[in-house]
C-alpha cells in the first residue's frame, strides 16, 4: 500500500526499519495520530527542537521523532526499561512521569533552556497526567511550546482505573439567580429560558482536559475580577480530537511566574 503524505514524513526506509526495529510494531501511534503531529509540528521540523515523550512502550516513537527531527534531540521516560539500540540524539530515561525530580533532571540534562514539544502517552491516569503536566508545562516548557496528551478520552470506560460509564448530562435546575436575570432580560424585551448549569462528564482524563478549558479561560475570567485575585495566563490555545489535545502555552509577552 502506497504511504501517505504523514506516513512518508514519519516512516523509516525498509533498510534502516531492518536494521533498527519495525516501527509499526514498536511504535504504536496510529496514522490519524501521526497526520495530526504532521500538522502541528510541521513548522519546527528542521529546527533544533527538544522534545520529551513520556511513556514510550519499546522504544519506536524515540526512532520516529529522531527521523522527523533531524536537528533536534529527543528524551522518553518509561516505567520499564527500553531494551533498544543506541539512538543518536536520543536518550531515555527509567522512572514514573509524577517524580519531579527526576522530570526535573531530564530537562536540566537534556533541555536546559526547555522543551519545544513535550508529549504525554504514559500511564492515562489523570492525577499522574496532572501532576507531570503541572510540573513540566510550567517549568519546562518553552514560551509557545505545546504540549500533547495522548489517548485522553480512555476516562469514559468503564473498566479503566479512574474512567466511569458516560452519563446523558441532565440540565441543573434553574440557578436561584436566575429570576432576576431573567426579569432583566424580559425588561430588555429578550427572551431567556433561565440560567442552569451544562453538567458533563469529569472522571479521568475528559476531566483533567475540562478543567484545561477553565486555565484556557483565565483572561476571561480576570476581566470580572480584582487585579489582586487575578489568574495566571499560561495557555494560549487548545485543539482537541478524538485521542489527542494539543496545548500550546503563551508566548513570554503574556507569561505569568510559574508553579512551584
Amino acid at each position: 500500500m502506497p504511504a501517505t503524505h504523514s506516513q512518508r514524513h514519519f516512516v523509516l526506509s525498509a533498510q534502516e526499519s531492518t536494521s533498527i526495529f519495525d516501527l509499526d510494531h514498536y511504535a504504536k501511534k496510529p496514522e490519524a495520530y501521526l497526520a495530526r503531529y504532521d500538522q502541528h509540528f510541521r513548522h519546527l521540523r528542521h529546527r533544533p527542537v527538544r522534545v520529551l515523550e513520556l511513556g514510550v512502550f519499546r522504544g519506536g516513537s524515540m526512532a520516529l521523532w529522531q527521523q522527523y527531527f533531524p536537528n533536534g534531540r529527543i528524551a522518553g521516560l518509561d516505567y520499564n526499561q527500553i531494551g533498544h539500540p543506541e539512538l543518536e540524539r536520543v536518550k531515555v530515561y527509567h522512572g514514573l512521569q509524577q517524580d519531579t525530580a527526576l522530570l526535573t533532571r531530564i530537562a536540566e540534562e537534556q533541555a536546559p533552556d526547555g522543551f519545544d514539544i513535550i508529549i504525554d502517552d504514559c500511564s492515562h491516569l489523570a492525577e499522574l497526567t496532572r501532576a507531570s503536566f503541572r510540573h513540566l508545562f510550567d517549568n519546562h516548557l518553552v514560551p509557545g511550546g505545546i504540549y500533547v496528551i495522548e489517548d485522553w478520552g480512555i476516562g469514559y470506560a468503564p473498566d479503566w482505573p479512574d474512567g466511569a460509564t458516560y452519563q446523558e448530562p441532565e440540565m441543573s435546575p434553574v440557578h436561584p439567580q436566575a429570576d432576576a436575570l431573567d426579569n432583566r432580560k424580559v425588561a430588555a424585551g429578550i427572551t431567556y429560558p433561565g440560567m442552569r448549569q451544562f453538567k458533563s462528564h469529569t472522571y479521568g482524563l475528559p476531566g483533567f482536559i475540562k478543567q484545561l478549558t477553565d486555565e484556557l479561560a483565565h483572561i476571561s475570567i480576570n476581566v470580572h475580577r480584582p487585579p489582586d485575585q487575578h489568574l495566571p495566563i499560561t495557555i494560549d490555545a487548545i485543539t482537541l480530537y478524538v485521542g489527542q489535545a494539543f496545548i500550546r502555552k503563551v508566548h513570554s509577552g503574556m507569561q505569568q511566574a510559574p508553579h512551584a
